[in-house]
C-alpha cells in the first residue's frame, strides 16, 4: 500500500513539474496569474485524462525556483470509482529547483499540504484509479526515482484505501509532519493514525544539498514508534536521489504483537514478544534483504506452554515493479510450541497434539516457492507421537495458492488406543499400542496417501489395516479413491475381547465423492475370504436415489453357522447350522436401511429393516416376517431347546439372562409368521409386536393360532431395575386337546377344548430366580371333552351299583367341565379350586406345583352324581414332576383308572408347557369364570347336588335375538353344574329375556313356555 502511494506521489509531482516548466515559458509572454490557472488544468488533464477542478486563489511565483500556490484543488476519479475525486486539497504549495531537474532529478526545496483527502480505489478487476490505464501498467514508473525534499509541512491529510475485490478498506491520517534542517541535517517529526491505531514518526537525514550532491552516503536515520511496535531504519544511502547502494539495517520490535497482527487481517491468538531484523542493500525498486532474524515467542496467551517461532536466511530481490514480488528466497524456519497456536496461525479448529517442533527451508522465488528438509513431531511418547519428514517441490503463491509435488513420510505412535484417539475425542475398549505409516503426495488440487499401514496390538498377529487412499481432492464429485485390506479375526477379536474363529481378510474398495455439504461412497467393492466360518460379498448397487446419503451396498453374506455371529456380537445364539442373507443397505451413515431376506436351515425371512444412531442408544425398526418358520431351525429339537454340545456342563448352575443387552438397544419390530412348524406341533399365522425404549421391553401383542386354537401373550421387562422384573399375561382358547396329544405323540385318554388364562409378576436375573419369584394367578378350563377310560367313574361310585348297571353306565364319560384355579407366590402354585366334572362323578382337588422345585402334591376326592353313598376313591399324587408318586386305595380297576388319568398328565407338562406360550382373544370356556359358590356342592348326594335356578336373582331385559358362536349347552340353571336342557348349534338364534346379576350367564326362552340358561361369551346379538 506505501509503495503504490508513493508512485502516485512522484506522478502528481511530475504532472505539477510539467505545469511549472510550462508556466516558465508562458511567463516570456507576460501572463497573469488565471492565464496560468487555466493553463496548468489544461496540462493537467491531458497528461492525465483527470478532470481538474480550482475553485480557489491560484498564484505561480516565476524563477529559477519556481513556486506554486493553490487552494481548493479537485482530482476526479475514474468514472467506475464510488468517489468523485481521486484528492482534494485543502491548500498546496511547492516549490521546485529548475537546474537539477535537468539532469533528471526532482528537487523541492518546500513543500506544504494540508487539509487534504486522498481517495484510492481498486475494482474487481484489478484496475487503480491513481493510474491512467489498467492494473497492466500499474507499475510502470514515470523515470524519476526519489525526489530529494528540503522544507515539509504536512497538515490535516488523510488517504483512504477500498478494495473492491478483497472487499479491504483501510485509513490513513497525517495530522502533522514537519521536515526542518537543523545543524546540517534534516529532523523529522510526524504523527498520525492507521486505522484506529495512533503512531509516531521521527528521525533525521541529509540536507537537499548532500543530496543533490552527494559527497559521502547519504545517512539515514528513523523510527516509528505504533502502541504495540517500534520499527527502526538506521544506514546510508550512496546515491540517494537514484536509491542506489542501500546500506539499511532494519528492526521491529513488540512487546505484544497481538493487535498488530490483528490490524494486518491476522488473527492468530499470539500474544507474545516479536523481534525482526534485516540488513537491507541494492537499489530501492529491488532490495536485498539479508542477515534475516525473526523471532515471535508467545508466553503471554493463553496457549499450555510457550510458542517460538523463528525465520533465517535471506531474499536475493525484493521487486516493486513488475514480476515475481521476491526472487532468491533462501530461508529457514522453525516452528516450536502447543499445536493450539497452530490452529490460532491457520484459523482453523484442530486436535490437541501436544507440543509440535518442526522445521523447513524455503527456496525459490515468490510465484513458485520449494519447501525442503522438513523435520516435524508432534506429541510426546507417553501420548500419541506424530512425525512427517520430506518436501515439497513447488508452492505458487500468485494468482492463487497452489501446491504440487507434495512428498512426505508421516508416522504416528501412541502406547495405548486411548492415547491415540484422545485428540480426537473418541473412545473405545484398549487394544495396546498403535503404530501407523503412509507416505503422502500429490497436491493441493490431489493428494494420494500411499504405503498406508496401520498396526494395533503386539505379537505376531496384531491388528493391521494395509492399502491407499488415493485422488484425494478438495471439491464436488469424486474426492477420493480408496482400497484397504484387512486380516479380519484379530480386529474382531481385538473388539470383542474373545477367541473368534479364523475369518480370512477383507478388501474394501470404492469411491468417495462429496455431494454439496454430504460424503457418499460410491462403487464399492466388499470382500471377504470364503473360509469355512463366513464369506462376505457387497457391491455399490445400481441406483439414482439422491437421497442415499452414501450410496447403497448389495449384500451377500454366508455363515457356515450361525452361532458365529453369536460368537461376534456376545449375544447366545446357539450353533443352528448354515445361515445365508442377501439383500441391500442404504440410507444415511446416521440411519442405514437394511432390506432383504435371510434363511436359517428351511425357514427364509424377508427383513425392512432402519438402525437409527442418533440417540442416546441405537434404535433398530422395522418388519421381519417369514411365511414358515421351522422351531428345529432356531434350536426348538426333541431333545430341548438349543442343544449346543455342552450337555456335560454344569447345568444346575444359574445362568444369567441376557438383560444387560436390553440396555444397549431400543427396538420397534413386528414379526409376522405365517405358519411355524415344531418338531410334534404345527402353529398357524403368528404376529410379534415387540417395542424396547431405554432397557424396558414390551410384547403387545404375541399372537398365533395353533390346534384349533389361538394365544395371546403381553408382556413387560424391564431390564433398567435390578433386578429386572417381569410382567406377564396370557390367554389361551379353544385348544383342542386331541390335536395336541396326537402332535407330541402322547397317548393321553383326555380329549375336550382347553382354555387358559396366566397373569404372572416376577423378577430375577437367571431362570432359577425368576421361577422362585414367580407371583400371581393361572386358570385352566376344560370343556366338551371325553374321558377315554370306561373304569373312571368307579372313583366315585358304589361297586355293587355299577355292576348292576350295565354297559350303559360303563360308557366313556363325558367332560362337562374341568377347571382348575392356582394362587402363585415366590414359585409355588397353589391350588385354590380344582374341579372336574363329568356325568356320573364330581372330583375335587387340593394341594400345589412347586415351580421352582418342580414338585407336586395334590390330594383328589370323587364323588358320585348318582349314587347315595359314600363310597369313593380318593387319591394322592405327590413328587418331582417326571416321575411322580401315586397313592390310592380300593379296586384295581379303579386304581387303573387313577394311573391312566392322573399320571399321563403329569408326564405330558414338560411337552406341553413351552407350547402354551401364545396370544388370542378372551377365552370362551365358561370353567374359567367357575368358582365354588353353591353351598350345595359340598353335599355328596344326587338330591342334594341339583341347585334351584331360581335362587339365583335374574335382571329381566328386553327380549333380544342372539345368535350361538359355536355349539354350546343351554342349562337348566346358571352354572354348569346343571344339567343340559338341549343344545344350540352355531349359528342358531335364540331370545334372550334375562341376566344374572354381575355374572355372565343369560336366560334365554324355549319353547313349551320353558327356560334355560347360557354362558354369555357362547352367544352375541343379532346385528
Amino acid at each position: 500500500m506505501a509503495v503504490q502511494l508513493i508512485r502516485w506521489f512522484l506522478k502528481s509531482v511530475g504532472v505539477i513539474v510539467g505545469c511549472l516548466v510550462v508556466s516558465v515559458s508562458a511567463a516570456l509572454l507576460i501572463l497573469d496569474d488565471d492565464d496560468y490557472r487555466r493553463i496548468s488544468v489544461y496540462v493537467v488533464e491531458r497528461l492525465t485524462g483527470r478532470t481538474v477542478e480550482i475553485s480557489g486563489p491560484f498564484s505561480l511565483d516565476v524563477s529559477m525556483q519556481p513556486t506554486l500556490t493553490v487552494s481548493d484543488l479537485r482530482v476526479g476519479n475514474p468514472a467506475w470509482a464510488t468517489h468523485p475525486y481521486l484528492a482534494q486539497f485543502g491548500h498546496l504549495e511547492i516549490q521546485l529547483s529548475l537546474r537539477p531537474l535537468l539532469s533528471g532529478t526532482l528537487s523541492v526545496p518546500r513543500l506544504v499540504v494540508s487539509d487534504t483527502q486522498v481517495y484510492l480505489e481498486t475494482n474487481a478487476n484489478g484496475d487503480h484509479s491513481w493510474t491512467s490505464g489498467t492494473h497492466k501498467n500499474a507499475h510502470s514508473t514515470n523515470g524519476v526515482s526519489v525526489p530529494a525534499l528540503g522544507n515539509v509541512k504536512l497538515q490535516n491529510v488523510t488517504a483512504q484505501y477500498i478494495n473492491a475485490g478483497t472487499k479491504q478498506e483501510t485509513s490513513f491520517q497525517v495530522t502533522s509532519l514537519s521536515v526542518d534542517e537543523i545543524e546540517t541535517l534534516n529532523h523529522l517529526k510526524a504523527h498520525g493514525s492507521w486505522g484506529d491505531r495512533q503512531f509516531d514518526v521521527s528521525g533525521k537525514f541529509g540536507i537537499l544539498s548532500e543530496a543533490l550532491k552527494p559527497t559521502k552516503p547519504f545517512p539515514l536515520e528513523l523510527t516509528m514508534s505504533l502502541p504495540d511496535m517500534n520499527i527502526t531504519v538506521d544506514g546510508t544511502i550512496v546515491e540517494p536521489t537514484e536509491g542506489n547502494g542501500l546500506n539499511l539495517s532494519v528492526t521491529a520490535v513488540s512487546q505484544d504483537v497481538s493487535k498488530f497482527m490483528t490490524e494486518l487481517g491476522v488473527n492468530s491468538g499470539f500474544a507474545g514478544e516479536f523481534h525482526g531484523s534485516a540488513a537491507v542493500a541494492g537499489n530501492i525498486s529491488a532490495p536485498r534483504l539479508t542477515k534475516i532474524n525473526i523471532t515471535l515467542a508467545d508466553n503471554k496467551s493463553q496457549a499450555a506452554a510457550a510458542t517460538e517461532i523463528t525465520i533465517t536466511g535471506g531474499i536475493a530481490n525484493l521487486n516493486t515493479r513488475e514480476g515475481a514480488l521476491a526472487t532468491g528466497v533462501d530461508l529457514e524456519a522453525r516452528f516450536a510450541g502447543p499445536s493450539t497456536s497452530i490452529s490460532g496461525l491457520l484459523n482453523a479448529q484442530l486436535p490437541d497434539l501436544g507440543p509440535v517442533d518442526a522445521s523447513f527451508a524455503l527456496s525459490g522465488n515468490s510465484d513458485t516457492l520449494k519447501i525442503s528438509n522438513v523435520e516435524m513431531t508432534a506429541g510426546d511418547r507417553a501420548g500419541l507421537e506424530i512425525g512427517a519428514t520430506g518436501g515439497v517441490t513447488s508452492v505458487h503463491l500468485r494468482p492463487k495458492l497452489s501446491m504440487s509435488g507434495l512428498d512426505l513420510k508421516i508416522q504416528a505412535n501412541a502406547p495405548t488406543v486411548t492415547a491415540a484417539t484422545k485428540p480426537i475425542g473418541f473412545t473405545t475398549r484398549e487394544l495396546g499400542p498403535v503404530a501407523f505409516t503412509a507416505q503422502l503426495s500429490g497436491g493441493l488440487s490431489q493428494l494420494d496417501l500411499n504405503q498406508i499401514d496401520l498396526r494395533i496390538g503386539t505379537g505376531d498377529h496384531p491388528m493391521q489395516v494395509i492399502g491407499e487412499i488415493k485422488k484425494v481432492v478438495f471439491r464436488e464429485g469424486i474426492v477420493a479413491s480408496i482400497a484397504l485390506k484387512a486380516e479380519l479375526t484379530p480386529w474382531l477379536e481385538g473388539l470383542t475381547g474373545r477367541t473368534v474363529p479364523d475369518l480370512g481378510t477383507i478388501d474394501v474398495s470404492g469411491n468417495l465423492t462429496k455431494n454439496v455439504s454430504e460424503l457418499q461412497l460410491s462403487q464399492v467393492n466388499i470382500v471377504a475370504d470364503d473360509t469355512d466360518v463366513l464369506s462376505l460379498k457387497a457391491t455399490s448397487a445400481t441406483t439414482k436415489n439422491s437421497d442415499l446419503g452414501w450410496g447403497a451396498l448389495d449384500i451377500d453374506i454366508l455363515a457356515k453357522d450361525l452361532g458365529v455371529f453369536g460368537t461376534l456380537l456376545d449375544l447366545p445364539v446357539p450353533a443352528l447350522g448354515p445361515a445365508s442373507f442377501h439383500g441391500r443397505l442404504s440410507g444415511k451413515l446416521e440411519a442405514p436401511h437394511l432390506v432383504g431376506s435371510a434363511q436359517l436351515g428351511q425357514s427364509v425371512f424377508t427383513e425392512d429393516l432402519v438402525l437409527t444412531v442418533a440417540g442416546a442408544r441405537p434404535r433398530l425398526s422395522g418388519k421381519i416376517s417369514t411365511p414358515v418358520l421351522y422351531l428345529a431351525d432356531i434350536g426348538l429339537r426333541p431333545d430341548g431347546p438349543w442343544q449346543t454340545g455342552e450337555s456335560d456342563k454344569d447345568q444346575s448352575a444359574p445362568v444369567s439372562l441376557p438383560f444387560d443387552a436390553l440396555r444397549t438397544i431400543d427396538l420397534s419390530l413386528l414379526v409376522d409368521v405365517d405358519q411355524i412348524e415344531g418338531v410334534d406341533m404345527s402353529i398357524d399365522r403368528g404376529i410379534l409386536d415387540l417395542a424396547l425404549d431405554d432397557g424396558v421391553l414390551q410384547v403387545n401383542p404375541l399372537r398365533f393360532d395353533t390346534v384349533g386354537g389361538s394365544f395371546n401373550i403381553n408382556a413387560n421387562v424391564n431390564a433398567r431395575m435390578s433386578p429386572a422384573t417381569i410382567v406377564l399375561d396370557a390367554v389361551g382358547e379353544n385348544i383342542v386337546l386331541k390335536e395336541v396329544f396326537s402332535q407330541i405323540h402322547k397317548n393321553i385318554p383326555i380329549d375336550g377344548d382347553l382354555d387358559m388364562q396366566l397373569n404372572l409378576t416376577s423378577r430375577g436375573d437367571t431362570f432359577t430366580d425368576i421361577i422362585a419369584s414367580l407371583d400371581g394367578s393361572a386358570d385352566v378350563g376344560i370343556s366338551r371333552g371325553h374321558i377315554y377310560n370306561r373304569h373312571f367313574d368307579l372313583l366315585g361310585a358304589s361297586l355293587i351299583h355299577w355292576l348292576m348297571l350295565g354297559k350303559e353306565a360303563r360308557a366313556v364319560p363325558d367332560i362337562r367341565c374341568f377347571v382348575g384355579q392356582f394362587a402363585v407366590d415366590a414359585g409355588d402354585a397353589r391350588i385354590k379350586a380344582l374341579l372336574l366334572e363329568t356325568s356320573a362323578t364330581i372330583s375335587r382337588a387340593s394341594g400345589n406345583f412347586n415351580l421352582a422345585r418342580e414338585t407336586l402334591d395334590i390330594f383328589v376326592q370323587p364323588h358320585s352324581l348318582t349314587s347315595r353313598l359314600l363310597i369313593s376313591t380318593p387319591y394322592r399324587v405327590e413328587g418331582p414332576w417326571r416321575a411322580p408318586h401315586v397313592d390310592y386305595s380300593r379296586l384295581r380297576l379303579a386304581a387303573r383308572a387313577v394311573e391312566e388319568l392322573a399320571l399321563a398328565p403329569i408326564f405330558t407338562l414338560d411337552e406341553l408347557a413351552p407350547r402354551l406360550r401364545s396370544h388370542g382373544r378372551a377365552p370362551t370356556n365358561a370353567c374359567l369364570e367357575w368358582a365354588p359358590t353353591p353351598s350345595e356342592l359340598n353335599r355328596t348326594t344326587t338330591s342334594s347336588f341339583d341347585p334351584v335356578a331360581s335362587s339365583f336373582p335374574i335382571d329381566p331385559i328386553t327380549a333380544t335375538r342372539y345368535v350361538a358362536l359355536t355349539d354350546t349347552h343351554v342349562r337348566s340353571g346358571p352354572g354348569t353344574n346343571f344339567g343340559s336342557v338341549r343344545t344350540l348349534a352355531a349359528g342358531e338364534m335364540i331370545e334372550v329375556t334375562g341376566k344374572l346379576g354381575d355374572m355372565n350367564w343369560y336366560r334365554v326362552d324355549l319353547s313349551h313356555n320353558r327356560q334355560g340358561y347360557i354362558w354369555g361369551k357362547l352367544i352375541h346379538p343379532d346385528d
